[in-house]
């Protein structure tokens, strides 16, 4: 059997031995309960790497909303059809 990893690494001759719930790797005994818990921690880092990039996003996006409503509001304060009031209540 051949598993590649989803970065592209290959890994020849995995023999698995499902009646002991070990596999060999390039002739290193595992224990499935190991590689769960490496797949878990993986999943994790990825989670949290996900959960970081959302954020920074979400503040890029919060920052430019901002600017965009400074500039409008600076537009509609200068407008000659509008009461001269605030506009920027919110």
């Amino acid at each position: 059997m051949r598993l590649v990893s989803k970065d592209g690494l290959t890994w020849e001759n995995v023999d698995w031995l499902l009646g002991r719930h070990v596999f060999s790797l390039r002739g290193e005994v595992v224990s499935l309960g190991s590689l769960f818990e490496a797949i878990e921690a993986e999943e994790a880092e990825a989670r949290g790497r996900v959960e970081q990039l959302v954020e920074l996003q979400l503040a890029d996006m919060t920052e430019r909303l901002g600017a965009e409503r400074e500039r409008l509001s600076r537009l509609l304060g200068r407008c000659p059809c509008l009461p001269q009031t605030r506009h920027d209540r919110g």
